[in-house]
C-alpha cells in the first residue's frame, strides 16, 4: 500500500501492508505467508487451510480503487465467539506461485496479512504441501476429513428393504449377492 510509516531512524519505511503483517501475523504462521501480486501490486498472503473463503485488506481495496459488492456479513473465526465484519466482496486478479487468480475476496478491515488465501483458493490445486521444517516423516491429511466430512461406505439395500420400501427406495435397484 502506497501509505509509508517509519519506525524509527534506524528502520527504513516501509509500506503499511507489510507491517500488517510484521504486526499481526503469528511467527508460527511464516512458513504459510507468501510473496503475490494484486493486480500487479506487491503483497503478502497467508495461506489458510482453515479458512473457508478468502479475504483482502481494506486498505488494499481502497489502494486498489476497487468498490465491494455485496452486503455486510459476519464470519466466525476460530477462537469461540470471534468474528469479522465482511464489508462486501471484491473480484481481484492475484499472482501466485507464478500463475494467475480471479478470486471473489471478501473486505475485511483488520487482517493479519494483506490477503488471506483460502480453501476456495486451495481447492483449485490437487495437493498443497507446507515444508514445515520438523524431524518426523511428513503426513498426508485425507482431503474428506478436513472438509469435516468422512467417506461414506453404505450398502445398498437388501431384498427385504427393498420390497418394505418399493420403488420409491432405489429406481435402479440390484440385490446385494
Amino acid at each position: 500500500m502506497s501509505k509509508e510509516k517509519t519506525l524509527s531512524s534506524n528502520v527504513a519505511a516501509l509500506p503499511e501492508s507489510f507491517l500488517a503483517l510484521v504486526v499481526g501475523a503469528p511467527t508460527g504462521l511464516q512458513a504459510a505467508v507468501i510473496d503475490v501480486e494484486v493486480d500487479k501490486l506487491p503483497a503478502r498472503a497467508l495461506l489458510d487451510t482453515d479458512a473457508t473463503e478468502s479475504y483482502i485488506h481494506e486498505e488494499l481495496v481502497k489502494e486498489l480503487k476497487l468498490k465491494s459488492q455485496g452486503e455486510l456479513s459476519r464470519i466466525s473465526l476460530a477462537s469461540v465467539g470471534s468474528s469479522v465484519q465482511v464489508r462486501g466482496f471484491v473480484p481481484v486478479l492475484v499472482k501466485a506461485f507464478s500463475h494467475w487468480y480471479k478470486l471473489k475476496m471478501g473486505v475485511v478491515q483488520e487482517l493479519c496479512a494483506d490477503l488471506i488465501l483460502g480453501q476456495d483458493f486451495l481447492k483449485k490445486h490437487k495437493l498443497a504441501t507446507f515444508l514445515m521444517g520438523g524431524l518426523l516423516k511428513a503426513i498426508e491429511v485425507n482431503q474428506c476429513n478436513t472438509c469435516g466430512v468422512a467417506p461414506a461406505d453404505i450398502q445398498p439395500p437388501g431384498e427385504a428393504e427393498h420390497s418394505r420400501f418399493g420403488s420409491a427406495c432405489c429406481s435402479n435397484f440390484r440385490p446385494r449377492k
